[in-house]
């Protein structure tokens, strides 16, 4: 039963996605098409 654990990684690597995405100034398209394919 590590479902907990599971939660809390997703959690931390959306959160570290979003971080680095306001990071990123939205002049680089590309990334946005990879991320949503």
């Amino acid at each position: 039963m590590e479902l907990w654990w599971l939660l809390l990684v997703l959690g931390v690597s959306f959160a570290l996605c979003r971080f680095l995405l306001m990071l990123i100034p939205p002049n680089v398209p590309s990334i946005y098409v990879d991320a949503s394919d």
